[in-house]
């Protein structure tokens, strides 16, 4: 299976490092898997994801990709905080950055509503 490399934007070079040599020993013994949706929201904390994203209020649905937008600030500093914290294109003033932004969280939501509610059952435990 071919290991992509993120080059700049969305294009994605594939290359298969192990028939290259370039991967370690540690890496050829264990099989890479994809990031899914459920890992990247999994990189949210529980906190946040309970208190600032998943509330009445539903940043997620409400945010429009405007910089004096308070859900998209909240959208764009979480994204840039857990999500993708060397992220090189973060300006909020950039419409279609803060649009990806607002597509991604609406395909992470329903991960982050599972996470939400197995943490509240552990919880209860």
């Amino acid at each position: 299976m071919p290991y992509g490399i993120r080059i700049s934007g969305s294009d994605t070079t594939n290359v298969d490092y192990a028939r290259l040599g370039l991967l370690p020993d540690y890496l050829l013994k264990r099989q890479l898997q994809p990031m899914t949706l459920l890992h990247i929201a999994k990189r949210i904390p529980a906190e946040i994801r309970a208190q600032r994203l998943l509330i009445p209020s539903d940043p997620i649905k409400n945010a429009i990709p405007v910089a004096a937008n308070p859900s998209m600030q909240l959208l764009f500093a979480i994204w840039y905080e857990y999500i993708e914290p060397n992220g090189g294109d973060n300006d909020i003033n950039c419409g279609l950055c803060c649009q990806r932004i607002i597509t991604q969280f609406k395909e992470l939501k329903p991960y982050l509503e599972h996470l939400n509610i197995t943490n509240n059952l552990l919880n209860q435990l």
